[in-house]
């Protein structure tokens, strides 16, 4: 199997946590990123950078 190594699927997830005191004063603040990629197969006849049967992304003539 052919990944291309120009197109991905990405997935992020953002969480943020606050805490409060007693009296509403905020004492905590944290943040969470959770960042994934992963490249997607080669489309190869569906994609505009494929002729003459092979990737022609990025290639100068």
């Amino acid at each position: 199997m052919m990944y291309c190594p120009y197109a991905m699927n990405r997935h992020l997830v953002q969480q943020t946590t606050y805490e409060y005191d007693e009296s509403g004063n905020q004492t905590l603040q944290q943040a969470i990123e959770h960042n994934t990629a992963e490249f997607i197969e080669c489309k190869k006849e569906s994609c505009g950078a494929w002729h003459d049967g092979k990737c022609h992304y990025n290639q100068v003539d």
